[in-house]
């Protein structure tokens, strides 16, 4: 039997792929690093997914290309289409940020010994960038993107791109509920918590229910899981796709 290689920093792509459990969906990443490492998305490619990644960074873009097939775009998601300074976090690249924080600079600096570095990028809402690749289905969408997530989820129109999953990093070990109160008023509710990301889905999504996560966060075994959730199967999770 093959052994399937994933590549997620905690694990999400074999959580997800238990739960999608299906060789063709559509998945956006929004902060791409080098498209491999780390990658919630790339497992999902090579079975054959319709993959966005959004990376600011010309560098790491080029590597996505040259290692990946997905659709690459290289600005940074916010609420406004413009410019803005980006700040590369050298040595540590994946710690590289728009916002100005200086305690994640220091955070930085402790890590690497080397100074941030300024470059100008593109930036532009996420539902115009959804718009233009004609994507209005996503199984699941994916946010890393070092302090940014307010700005990028302020660009996005969840009454008319309803991810099935959101997946948000969050480095405030959950001392600042601002993203959590605002998935909240678009009704997704947090359902599980891999490592610093937290796990979205609609409040009447059945993962919600049965994974047993909302209260506790104490995450039940996927074999129980699998077992509670097969009677919904056919009505609630064979979603159809367009």
């Amino acid at each position: 039997m093959e052994t399937k290689k994933f590549y997620a920093q905690f694990g999400e792509d074999k959580i997800l792929n238990e739960i999608f459990d299906k060789k063709m969906g559509t998945c956006v990443e929004v902060g791409g690093f080098d498209g491999i490492t780390g990658s919630n998305t790339y497992f999902f490619e090579k079975l054959g997914w319709r993959c966005l990644v959004v990376e600011p960074m010309p560098a790491f873009c080029k590597k996505i290309r040259d290692a990946r097939s997905c659709e690459v775009v290289e600005m940074a998601a916010s609420y406004k289409l413009g410019e803005v300074e980006f700040h590369v976090a050298v040595g540590v690249e994946t710690l590289s940020t728009i916002e100005k924080d200086e305690n994640h600079f220091a955070r930085i600096r402790s890590l690497s010994q080397q100074e941030v570095e300024k470059i100008t990028v593109k930036t532009a809402r996420l539902d115009d960038i959804l718009l233009e690749r004609g994507i209005t289905t996503i199984d699941f969408l994916t946010i890393d993107v070092e302090g940014h997530e307010m700005s990028v989820l302020a660009g996005m129109s969840f009454s008319t791109n309803s991810p099935r999953i959101v997946i948000i990093e969050d480095n405030s070990h959950g001392l600042d509920p601002q993203v959590k109160k605002f998935m909240q008023s678009v009704s997704y509710i947090r359902f599980k918590k891999t490592g610093c990301n937290d796990w979205y889905a609609k409040k009447d999504d059945p993962l919600v229910t049965l994974w047993n996560c909302i209260a506790t966060e104490v995450p039940i075994s996927m074999y129980v899981m699998k077992q509670k959730i097969k009677p919904f199967v056919p009505r609630f999770l064979k979603r159809k796709t367009t």
